[in-house]
């Protein structure tokens, strides 16, 4: 069983070990947005749907702005 003062060692030892990832930017902390969607796939999947979502609505909604209104004496047929 390790002594107390081995723990405490490397209990320091890891926690300088991540300081100085922090210094460095290699933290997982420190990781930016951009670069945790471009290590994750799901991310780009996730990313890919909604814009072809987006981009669908957006093409429907062109089309019923393109709409011609009906004339104002016309009459549905029966």
């Amino acid at each position: 069983m390790p002594r107390p003062a081995t723990k405490i060692k490397i209990k320091r030892e890891a926690i300088l070990a991540e300081l100085s990832q922090m210094a460095e930017g290699r933290h997982a902390g420190c990781e930016t947005l951009i670069a945790r969607f471009l290590r994750d796939p799901q991310y780009q999947q996730a990313a890919k749907i909604l814009s072809d979502a987006i981009q669908v609505e957006s093409y429907r909604r062109l089309a019923r702005r393109d709409e011609i209104p009906a004339p104002p004496a016309w009459l549905l047929p029966i």
